[in-house]
């Protein structure tokens, strides 16, 4: 008996492959690390001007999805809503609250990404802007700003082309000569790809999903 128990762990292992001998690339590990390790999402609503959760649950679904940050490893913090009769923002104004109302920053050499979304009515007023064109834009260090009167508030497109910006997609830094729009740059030349100027798709191209893979942690650039 003791000898037929040592002849069948010899074939057991010798003929059985383990899981270090079959593919181990796609078996044993994960496909593709992510960027960060966790993203925190602090959002600042206005009383006129808040996101739905529908759009904020689709936009984890996407951050997970391209490798950015696994869904479980996102955390939402919801201020609350502050008041304002405004309906037109220039850009100190937009500041002002940005520096009040910003709890949460990056850290330095730091996997842990936090952005901060400021959503108000009205229209963004800039001299170096087409304030009738401008639905959101990345002001810079995670800071994201959303204008209720140029984008419907579940847009997550919208959402996820300025994460795109946050985090530094459509960078010739990237690129390795691959088409970028010329006449905006940042942007992807691709008109069915999120980072393509015009937004309509949560659909992210070739080009940009290789991008993210190349992506190094803002705070740790």
């Amino acid at each position: 008996m003791p000898l037929l128990k040592y002849l069948l762990f010899l074939f057991f292992l010798v003929c059985v492959p383990s899981c270090a001998n079959v593919r181990p690339d796609y078996v044993c590990i994960k496909d593709q690390d992510t960027v960060y390790d966790s993203v925190i999402i602090e959002i600042q609503p206005t009383e006129k001007c808040d996101v739905h959760s529908d759009s904020i649950k689709a936009l984890i679904d996407c951050l997970d999805r391209y490798s950015i940050v696994d869904r479980d490893n996102v955390k939402i913090v919801r201020r609350t809503r502050i008041m304002t009769a405004r309906d037109s923002w220039p850009s100190d104004k937009i500041k002002n609250l940005v520096v009040r109302h910003r709890r949460i920053f990056d850290l330095k050499d730091d996997r842990n990404l936090r952005l901060f979304m400021l959503f108000l009515p009205g229209n963004y007023n800039s001299v170096n802007d087409d304030r009738d064109s401008v639905a959101a834009f990345h002001r810079g260090r995670g800071e994201i700003v959303v204008f209720r009167n140029r984008t419907a508030l579940g847009n997550t497109e919208v959402l996820l082309h300025e994460i795109g910006h946050a985090l530094g997609l459509v960078d010739r830094d990237h690129r390795d000569g691959s088409p970028i729009n010329e006449k905006r740059p940042q942007h992807c030349n691709n008109k069915k790809c999120t980072m393509f100027w015009i937004v309509n798709t949560t659909e992210l191209c070739e080009l940009c999903v290789r991008d993210i893979s190349k992506l190094i942690p803002r705070n740790s650039r």
